[in-house]
């Protein structure tokens, strides 16, 4: 397991700590994959990145569907979490401590990075940067899939805004003790993708 923490919060390790975090993937990465991957004819050879991993849930539906799977979490409970998961479940996936502002791969190595609303727990900057990094890692024409909190859900404007749009301690709800939580308006979506 490497380390490099720049832009992780470490409020993320107290979660992973305390309560398990999911077991299945949203439906709407079902649909990206099945979409755009399960006709592959050797589906092992397709590459998929899961950033902020956490403690696998979509990683488990990648590897179980056939796909090379690997992760990166800043929390290391999460990667032990999901190793051991993957270790029970007889799956074969390659797990890292690290940080998504910094990759620990190659320029142009993953068919696809699928982000299941871990990018939006930054600070708007942040986000910026991690995409330009997954647009890094991805292959030519390789596919990204991402989902983002956006600006009007519940938390939004409570708690201590560090800037506009990204809030910390966030008194209840979905986001309450979560750390940094930015909240993306529509307006700032071509230039977080940029490049894509």
């Amino acid at each position: 397991m490497e380390k490099c923490t720049k832009s992780w919060d470490p409020s993320w390790e107290k979660v992973f700590s305390s309560r398990d975090w999911g077991r299945y993937p949203p439906e709407d990465l079902i649909r990206f994959t099945s979409r755009n991957f399960c006709r592959a004819a050797v589906r092992a050879n397709i590459r998929f990145l899961d950033a902020g991993s956490g403690t696998g849930a979509c990683s488990w539906y990648l590897a179980r569907e056939g796909f090379s799977v690997f992760g990166v979490d800043g929390s290391p409970t999460a990667i032990r979490k999901c190793v051991r998961r993957f270790r029970e479940e007889g799956l074969e996936g390659f797990f890292l401590q690290g940080d998504l502002v910094e990759l620990p791969f190659a320029s142009e190595t993953f068919d696809a990075v699928i982000d299941v609303c871990s990018v939006s727990q930054n600070s708007y900057g942040q986000i910026k940067r991690i995409v330009r990094e997954i647009r890094r890692v991805l292959k030519p024409g390789g596919k990204f899939f991402s989902m983002l909190f956006r600006d009007g859900c519940w938390g939004e404007n409570t708690g201590t805004e560090i800037e506009p749009g990204t809030f910390t301690e966030i008194p209840e709800g979905p986001f309450k003790d979560l750390g940094v939580t930015h909240f993306t308006k529509e307006n700032e979506i071509p230039e977080i993708f940029r490049g894509f």
